[in-house]
């Protein structure tokens, strides 16, 4: 069977990885799934429809996230403690929509438009 989802807490705390490269085909990531790992960036497949709170928070390490248009939710507290430096988007409207998601949840960064 095809995976479709990152299980709660799956890679909490796992600071050695580093680098994680999901598959199309899954469509949710559960709360807190990568908090406290090694990530340096994270990279979502286009099949992704949700990411629960804190998935990515306290990853020390992180600098660059890759978000597709087709996340319909976005969990509190997704990047907290993660010092994010780059937000990448395919589509100007989806870049917008996270802004508004990340300035809310006081995230600093930068974002990358990439059609």
């Amino acid at each position: 069977l095809p995976v479709e989802k990152i299980g709660k807490t799956a890679f909490r705390g796992m600071t050695h990885v580093k680098t994680v490269t999901l598959p199309e085909g899954i469509i949710r990531i559960r709360d807190g799934a990568f908090k406290g790992s090694g990530l340096t960036e994270f990279s979502a497949p286009g099949s992704l429809l949700s990411i629960g709170d804190e998935a990515l928070a306290d990853c020390p390490d992180l600098g660059k996230v890759y978000l597709p248009e087709t996340i319909l939710q976005i969990g509190e507290n997704i990047l907290e403690n993660s010092p994010l430096s780059v937000l990448e988007c395919k589509t100007q409207a989806a870049c917008l929509r996270f802004s508004c998601i990340l300035q809310m949840q006081k995230i600093n960064y930068f974002t990358q438009f990439f059609p």
